[in-house]
């Protein structure tokens, strides 16, 4: 049986890099909506979204990454993810997440010290902790 066809992933925040190495596929969450890549991807340059990131290696195992902001580049049989917050699925602190989650909703309840809310932040990081959650539950 041949070998899948693979490329060079990597995967960079500003807290340094979340993942390098080869794989087959990947599924990516744009701003616009989620993508996949495959060896030989046409050139593509993408703002990243919020959302689960699945890179595929050549044994068929799957990494589980949260993800939000950032771009990705795709040339050369190279994929380069640039987020602005990542996290590997074995690394996400559950306890952490939903504990920012609950804060979020208080916000968005108007509950709290906060009287004045800024909705779209508490959006925003509602949106986060409960991607941080999904997430997690690939951790192995």
């Amino acid at each position: 049986m041949a070998q899948p066809r693979t490329y060079s992933a990597k995967i960079v925040t500003r807290a340094g890099e979340l993942f390098q190495g080869d794989v087959v596929s990947a599924v990516i969450p744009g701003a616009e909506g989620y993508f996949g890549v495959k060896a030989y991807h046409a050139p593509l340059i993408a703002a990243l979204g919020l959302g689960e990131m699945v890179l595929t290696g050549a044994d068929q195992h799957k990494r589980y990454f949260a993800l939000s902001g950032g771009v990705v580049e795709v040339r050369d049989n190279q994929l380069i993810v640039l987020a602005d917050i990542g996290e590997r699925a074995e690394e996400i602190d559950v306890d952490r997440a939903q504990q920012a989650a609950q804060r979020a909703r208080a916000r968005l309840k108007g509950e709290g010290a906060e009287k004045r809310v800024d909705i779209t932040r508490a959006e925003i990081a509602l949106g986060r902790a409960l991607n941080r959650l999904h997430v997690a539950k690939h951790r192995r």
